[in-house]
């Protein structure tokens, strides 16, 4: 399944999994990244081509609920 490429200037929301801060950024950045840091707690976080799709997907519903 590829990701949505109308969500590329979407700004999107990812949470660290060790401390929950949130990491913002456009859908092109979250597309091209394979691992992220947190600025909170440093955390490096390995980001999958799962991870992507399941944050592409969580977006597109929020964006579908508002409509």
């Amino acid at each position: 399944m590829p990701l949505a490429r109308e969500l590329i200037d979407t700004i999107m929301r990812y949470f660290c999994p060790r401390c929950g801060t949130a990491v913002e950024r456009r859908g092109v950045s979250f597309m091209a990244v394979t691992h992220l840091r947190c600025a909170s707690c440093g955390q490096d976080v390995k980001f999958t081509y799962s991870d992507k799709l399941a944050l592409f997907e969580r977006t597109a519903r929020a964006i579908a609920k508002l409509a």
